[in-house]
Parts: structure tokens; sequence; C-alpha cells
């Protein structure tokens, strides 16, 4: 029974990891075509083919974080990040990909839909940085991993708050100066934000394999004892 469990989870664990390792490649895309989006088609007013490509990979990307979250959840201690923002923020990734499918669909439109992709990344940032400080401190997780969550929540809600203050100033060539310097920082993170779940991807591996070594070295050594 206790040897069943422990497969369980370990393919969980597993399955998890696989969900991070391909929503860092979908994520990645997904950066990679609003890139293009802009710098191809929004000068030309359109098809906005890598526009709707954007949409489609960062809602697979969005549903590709929720095993990892959930999974990263229960290595949290036992405080208000875990118990409030913790399932805010799982929810929030089902919420943005639900929103990404429904402005697709042309259900929703662009307005809303961009809020709530925003509203998304303000959560996600804020679950980053508080879990990753938490992760920090925890024994056995690892170290850069969790430093660089805190860094990339911290960051990204950082320019969030700075373009909202450069969005306060007088139109003018000093207000664009103040956006940019505030915006392409916090950007450049968000894009390379899912690489971090291939960093997660690897610890929930590593754990996975590590319980299943322990579970076999501790059915060797109860059979020893037993004859």
């Amino acid at each position: 029974m206790a040897q069943t469990f422990v497969h369980a989870v370990a393919l969980r664990r597993r399955r998890a990891a696989s969900c991070g390792d391909t929503a860092t490649v979908v994520g990645v895309a997904s950066g990679a075509a609003l890139v293009v989006m802009f710098a191809v088609e929004v000068p030309r007013g359109g098809p906005y083919v890598f526009g709707t490509t954007n949409d489609v990979l960062g809602a697979a990307y969005q549903l590709l974080t929720v095993p990892v979250l959930l999974e990263l959840g229960r290595e949290l201690p036992d405080t208000k990040v875990r118990q409030v923002l913790h399932p805010v923020t799982v929810g929030s990734a089902v919420v943005a990909a639900t929103s990404g499918v429904l402005l697709v669909a042309q259900v929703l439109p662009f307005g809303p839909s961009t809020a709530v992709s925003i509203g998304a990344v303000v959560v996600q940032a804020g679950w980053m940085l508080t879990a990753g400080n938490q992760l920090l401190r925890r024994r056995g997780f690892p170290e850069r991993t969790a430093r660089w969550a805190r860094r990339i929540g911290g960051l990204v809600l950082g320019s969030l708050v700075a373009v909202g203050v450069g969005l306060t100033l007088p139109e003018g060539s000093a207000r664009t100066a103040a956006l940019t310097v505030a915006a392409v920082p916090g950007g450049i993170v968000w894009l390379a934000w899912p690489i971090w779940f291939h960093l997660a991807a690897r610890h929930l591996r590593n754990v996975a394999d590590d319980v299943e070594a322990r579970a076999v070295a501790d059915d060797v050594e109860a059979r020893a004892v037993a004859v």
C-alpha cells in the first residue's frame, strides 16, 4: 500500500515536471509570436496571424503551468501565501487561459481580455515573489530556482508599478522615455519567465526520483530484516 502511494506521488510529480518543460517551450514560443506581431503586423495593420498564435499558445501555456503550481504549493509553509494567494494564482492561470480562448473565438473583446491577462500577470508575479521568498528558506529546494522566482516576481511587479506612474505624466517625450525605461526591463523578464518553469520541472523530477529511491531502499531493508 505504501509503495503504491509513493509511486503515485512520484508519477504525479513527473507529470507536473513534463508540463513544466512543455510550458517553457510553449511560453517562449508565445512570447516570440507577440514580439513578431508588434514588429511586423502592428505597423502594417494586420493580418495578426502572430497575434492569434500568441493568444492560442498563451492559453496553452497558462494551463500547462497549473500542475507545476499545484505541486510547488505542497512545498509552501502553511501561511497566507499557501492558503490564499496560491489558490488565487492557480485560478488566475485558468481564467487567463479561458480569456485567451474566448478572445480567439471572438466571444470576448480585446480590451477585457487584456485586462484579465494583466490581472493574471500581477497575481502570478506576486506569487513568484512571495513563494520564492518562502521556498528560499525551505530545505531541499534549489536555491537558484527560489531566487529566480523572487527576482522575476519583483522585477515584473516593479515594472508594472513604474509604468503606472509613467502614465500619470503629461504626454510628450519625457513620458515616452519614462514608459520605455519602465516597460523594457519588465517586458524582457516577462518574456523569459517561462524558462523558470523548466527549473521548477527539474526540481520536481529530482524529488520524484529521490522519493522512489528512498522507498526502494526502505523496502529492501524491510525485506532484509524480515529474512
